[in-house]
């Protein structure tokens, strides 16, 4: 099966993908068997993080544009109680907007997708842990979904279906090089077999 590996050209024992080389959290450090061997590692593209403050700065321009709306309408009313709410929009938009960013780079920093000689492993979140841990064996064929820009900047979705009944199918988030994780996924694949 080895050698099956090793004459493929995307995956090399010698020079391993640099991004198969970071750190594993200590969960997937547990999960991994003796003598597997991570082949690629699937990363955010850098969309999802200006994404994420794009939609917080959204949030914080709303908030500071009905302030505005609310003391042209106190100016031109002449009514003071109106002046007393103009800080709760631009709160309400900067605790919106921070909670929304935060959120999206805590599913980003706890997300870890992993593709071994063995397996796939997918892992994400803090306090309630989801994860996958799937033969490759299991695995019939990846679909991937790329956007006009997606597919210029090289991220998209990738969508791995699976042989099984029990409704595993898993739909990854906009990753970098989806091309090269899917074909990473057949090369194994292919070995394996």
């Amino acid at each position: 099966m080895s050698d099956k590996l090793s004459d493929s050209p995307h995956i090399t024992h010698d020079r391993p993908d640099a991004r198969a080389q970071k750190p594993l959290s200590r969960f997937l450090q547990q999960t991994l068997l003796e003598d597997e061997r991570i082949v690629s590692r699937a990363e955010f593209h850098w969309i999802y993080t200006f994404r994420a403050f794009l939609s917080a700065v959204v949030w914080i321009a709303l908030g500071i544009a009905v302030q505005f709306g609310l003391h042209k309408l106190a100016a031109s009313s002449h009514d003071n109680s109106i002046a007393r709410y103009e800080l709760i929009p631009p709160l309400f938009g900067l605790v919106v907007g921070g909670f929304s960013f935060l959120a999206k780079m805590v599913y980003k920093w706890t997300t870890e997708i992993v593709l071994t000689d063995k397996r796939f492993l997918y892992k994400s979140g803090v306090f309630s842990i989801l994860v996958y841990k799937m033969n490759v064996r299991e695995i019939n064929y990846c679909n991937i979904m790329q956007s006009l820009l997606g597919n210029w900047m090289d991220y998209g979705h990738v969508y791995i279906i699976t042989y099984t009944l029990d409704d595993k199918n898993i739909f990854l988030p906009n990753i970098a090089g989806p091309h090269t994780f899917s074909t990473a996924i057949e090369q194994v694949k292919k070995a394996e077999f």
